[in-house]
């Protein structure tokens, strides 16, 4: 298609020649500044690159006119508007005091008269040592507003305009190597209710009071907002904080007082004696990056605890009417056994209302939204359970991976992520061998989770997806290899794909190397910043130092780990038949796995050094005579093909424990044993085999061109899941089947798909799709029945929860009787398909029940009020999402729902675009950064020309108007997916009918 085409080359910046002649330009001779671009995307491309090579950026560039351009009237220069700040390390920071005097009260807002905002004062001085001579003082800041600005012992002013992201002050007289400065300002800023920077929060009280919270989030470049600083993560400093704020306001009477919070311990003071003014000064921090700092003023609970074997405090703090926490098992003490002391004096956990993302790892006190912390044993789900487990997990295996050892720029930041997100799994695995006090309670039931199941789900098959893609993949360290401008990768690849590279070492070293070689690591780095080879040099030094043979063709980790960490994607694996020596093999090609055949033409794009070869693992798993054996070879880079003999086999199966990276492909001979052995005796195949081979085949339907097999060959390898009561297999399924039954669902087809698959998930319903009382693991096979039998349309799971809905939301006397309120886990289909059929009164109950109910319970409520049938409701609902009601962070997960609704997905796109006012607004002036899922939602199930067409129109009518804002790529994405839709129902969807009918 040529708009694959269109959007590569207009993403990519290597074929830009105006870029290319501006970075050689301002690589050589950037003090002239005269850059002659012309074409916007090269401007900016060359404005970026220029901010990379040359921080100090003596002047403000114009790229049309040509420079020099003038010096401002105070002496020195901005740099370019709307560039963030990307900094080398010349100035090294040793020590902020950062005094911040906060305005709660939306009726006294000190000296700042302009009503309806809220405020803070600020006063800021660090100091400060160049590792060089420098000229320029380069400080980040936005949206602050100064007083006063200088550089005491030069005896300096400056004025600064706070909408620059950064500047570069200079000193006629130069700042000299190893002399320490001191800068300090005075300023104010906002707080706004945006979950950014230094921001506003709110709760109501059950008097209906609102109550004002300060809370924090200053990754990545968040400190900025509130202090002048230098905020990249490798320019770590020392913090010494003082907050003042009111102690009580109009709405705490009878209540708790106000109380500010940091990382550290705090002394508080009436200021001045006798007042409602309180002064909290904070003691000073271990050196680190500002990224990491919180501050919150709340008039929270606090709940006192100490982690169980080092007895570091652990406050946990929350609205006082809410529910209580889940606690982590102590991983603070789990993760001190392997990497010692946490670094910190303390690591409160503190939930607020509005956050912007899951959970924050600021040193010394992490941030959750409510959802991520607050777990009500009654009511709440066991999904809840489990994911609050693995959030306060993750954000505490931060406070090694991340806080203790950070990464040295943005672009290592799966050195961070990847790290937590394996470590939040380990967390919570088994560790009475390491300490009996680690065990878990019997009652919390976490001792029985099956870890590596849902690792599978939630993070092999996620990282997997996302890197099959050329054009939206980048490598896990985005410096090569990679055309991706954003410094931060897709989630999918720097949490995702990066935790399954680990998981997959620590599967072939063994937990004695993986352990020991990190904790060289941690330990030769502490409180430093880490590149990727620092790590891959610890884990060879680790091997060296302690004379280990690892079993590889090779001696050191590094040779492999750096062809799956430097260069995006992953190998497929072609398997065959072969002769060996005259005896049965099986052999091995490799190649890149691309996930569209749309993409097969710039496969060997990016270029990469490693050509797009892998060092891979081969973990097999066969069957001769009966007898099941395994074993593990490696296919090195510098093989073309890889043989291992086996001798006549039953089957051969390879990565059978989902633990290696890459994807499967079997000639038709082994696909056919495998065939006969899923119908014959399944399980003699490990339950993560039967998964891998669902996932694997049915992405290969998305290429049919590399892989010769189409969604008719995935149906069929899935076949036997008519007998599967498993749940992992069945999560694979619905997840492999979402995307045909989501294009299915809005043709005339989606009956025929809803009777197959009735069929086949009927045995796993019975099992599990009935109210039940057992373990964990039960309860949430059955909440995974019941999710996919009523998508489906099965008439007992339908009919069985609209039953439980009527008798919680009544017909009868329009009340919700608690008497009958649904299990928790089986509350996510009773309510979404309880509503479907039911009267506006219940959505209406339902709706009711939203503003009072837990955070947990709300997210189910937003998810089920958008099944209904009602047209009426749907536009309420449409209307409601735009309003206060639903807080700023969740408003997208509300129009998600409508736009993936069967009933309301085209009431929600001819809303949005008779409504773009407000959403252009929200993106632009309240930091909506969440509209582009909105529209992806709406393009992944369109499929027609005519939906193409509308999309294509609306497209262009903003962008001519400009009023796109950072959507320009949502929209070209959209139309990527939409076209590929209509492409797979002209090629597969008569084909796919014929074989549903006859099977």
């Amino acid at each position: 298609m040529k708009v694959y085409f269109l959007f590569f080359a207009f993403v990519l910046g290597q074929i830009c020649p105006g870029a290319e002649n501006c970075l050689q330009f301002c690589t050589s001779n950037y003090e002239s500044c005269n850059l002659q671009c012309t074409d916007s995307f090269c401007l900016s491309q060359c404005l970026r690159e220029f901010d990379r090579c040359n921080w100090g950026c003596p002047c403000e560039i114009n790229c049309e006119s040509g420079c020099p351009c003038p010096i401002s009237e105070s002496g020195w220069a901005f740099c370019p508007e709307n560039e963030t700040g990307y900094i080398d390390d010349t100035i090294e920071p040793l020590h902020y005091d950062v005094d911040l005097r906060l305005w709660l009260d939306p009726e006294n807002q000190g000296a700042h008269e302009t009503e309806g905002d809220f405020y803070f004062d600020g006063k800021t001085s660090f100091t400060f040592k160049p590792r060089n001579d420098t000229d320029y003082l380069v400080v980040n800041f936005f949206d602050l507003h100064f007083s006063h600005v200088g550089i005491i012992n030069l005896n300096s002013q400056y004025k600064l305009d706070g909408q620059k992201m950064y500047v570069a002050i200079p000193w006629h007289g130069g700042f000299k190597a190893g002399i320490e400065y001191q800068f300090e300002a005075e300023y104010y800023g906002f707080m706004r209710p945006n979950n950014y920077g230094l921001y506003l929060s709110t709760y109501k009280d059950e008097q209906d009071r609102t109550h004002y919270l300060a809370g924090t989030q200053f990754e990545d470049e968040g400190a900025r907002r509130v202090f002048p600083c230098i905020d990249q993560p490798n320019a770590k400093a020392e913090f010494t904080l003082t907050i003042t704020h009111e102690r009580d306001f109009s709405w705490t009477e009878g209540g708790l007082s106000y109380w500010a919070n940091t990382g550290m311990p705090g002394e508080t003071y009436e200021n001045p004696a006798g007042s409602n003014v309180i002064t909290t000064e904070f003691a000073k921090t271990v050196k680190m990056s500002s990224y990491l700092l919180a501050i919150t003023v709340t008039d929270f609970i606090s709940i006192d605890t100490s982690s169980v074997i080092d007895q570091i405090p652990m406050a946990h703090s929350y609205r006082p009417e809410y529910s209580v926490p889940v606690f982590n098992r102590d991983d603070v003490a789990r993760l001190g056994i392997y990497y010692g002391e946490m670094g910190m004096p303390k690591i409160d956990q503190t939930a607020l209302p509005d956050f912007s993302a899951g959970a924050m790892e600021n040193w010394g006190l992490v941030l959750y939204r409510e959802v991520s912390m607050l777990y009500n044993r009654t009511s709440d789900r066991t999904v809840t359970k489990h994911n609050i487990c693995l959030t306060v997990s993750h954000e505490l295996a931060h406070q090694w991976w991340g806080n203790h050892v950070t990464c040295d720029i943005w672009e290592e930041i799966w050195l961070n992520e990847a790290f937590a997100t394996i470590f939040q799994y380990i967390g919570v695995e088994y560790a009475g061998d390491l300490d009996e006090r680690l065990n878990w309670e019997e009652d919390s039931q976490i001792g029985t989770w099956d870890l590596e199941d849902w690792f599978i789900i939630g993070e092999m098959m996620a990282g997997l997806e996302t890197d099959a893609s050329v054009m939206n993949s980048q490598p896990l360290l985005n410096k090569e290899n990679t055309w991706n401008i954003g410094r931060w990768g897709p989630v999918g690849i720097i949490y995702r794909k990066g935790a399954s590279i680990l998981s997959m070492m620590r599967c072939i070293l063994g937990d004695d190397i993986f352990f020991g070689a990190t904790s060289y690591h941690q330990q030769n780095l502490a409180y430093q910043n880490a590149v990727t080879d620092d790590l891959l040099n610890s884990f060879d030094g680790f091997i060296t130092d302690n004379n280990i043979e690892i079993a590889a063709n090779f001696s050191l980790i590094l040779t492999p780990l750096s062809r799956i960490i430097k260069q995006m994607g992953y190998p497929l694996l072609t398997v065959d038949i072969d002769q060996f020596n005259n005896e049965t093999a099986v052999k091995f090609t490799q190649q890149r796995w691309i996930g569209s055949e749309d993409e097969n033409d710039i496969a060997d794009q990016p270029p990469s050094s490693f050509g797009y070869k892998w060092s891979v693992p081969i973990v097999y798993y066969h069957s001769v005579a009966g007898q099941v054996t395994q074993g593990i070879e490696w296919f090195s880079d510098l093989e073309n093909e890889h043989s291992v003999t086996t001798g006549e086999f039953d089957f051969f199966l390879v990565n059978h424990e989902f633990k290696m990276f890459n994807r499967v492909l079997y000639s038709t001979v082994l696909e056919q044993k495998i065939l006969e052995q899923l119908s014959s005796k399944k399980n003699v195949f490990p339950k993560a085999a039967r998964a891998k081979l669902v996932a694997d085949y049915f992405a290969f339907a998305e290429n049919y061109e590399l892989t010769k097999r189409d969604i008719t060959d995935s149906f069929e390898m899935a076949k036997f899941a008519s007998e599967e009561t498993t749940k992992l297999v069945w999560d694979v399924i619905d997840s492999a089947t979402g995307y045909t039954s989501t294009i299915l669902k809005f043709t005339e087809n989606k009956g025929v798909l809803d009777i197959y698959m009735q069929g086949q998930v009927r045995a796993f319903y019975d099992v599990f799709g009935n109210a039940i009382i057992g373990t964990d693991a039960d309860h949430l096979a059955m909440e995974r029945a019941l999710g996919v039998a009523c998508k489906f349309g099965l008439s007992e799971c339908v009919n069985d929860a609209s039953t439980e809905f009527n008798l919680f939301v009544t017909r009868v006397n329009g009340v919700v009787d608690y008497e009958n309120e649904p299990m928790a886990d089986r509350k996510e289909s009773v309510y979404c398909y309880g509503t479907q059929v039911g009267t506006q009164d219940q959505w209406r109950l339902q709706w009711s029940r939203y503003a009072t109910a837990s955070s947990n319970e709300q997210a189910i409520i937003r998810r089920s009020l958008a099944c209904t049938k009602d047209p009426v409701m749907i536009q309420v609902y449409l209307q409601l999402s735009t309003q206060d009601d639903i807080r700023l962070q969740d408003k997208h997960y509300s129009f998600v729902a409508l736009a993936k609704g069967l009933y309301s997905r085209d009431d929600t796109w001819a809303f949005i675009k008779s409504n773009w006012d407000y959403f252009y607004n929200m993106m632009v002036n309240e930091g909506w950064t969440r509209v582009g899922l909105i529209i992806d939602a709406l393009a992944e199930s369109w499929s027609t020309e005519e939906e193409l067409k509308d999309l294509e129109e609306f497209f262009s009518k903003l962008d001519q108007e400009d009023r796109l804002a950072n959507l320009e790529k949502t929209f070209l994405n959209a139309q990527i997916t939409v076209m590929k839709n209509i492409d797979w129902r002209a090629n597969y969807e008569t084909k796919l009918i014929d074989w549903l009918n006859a099977n």
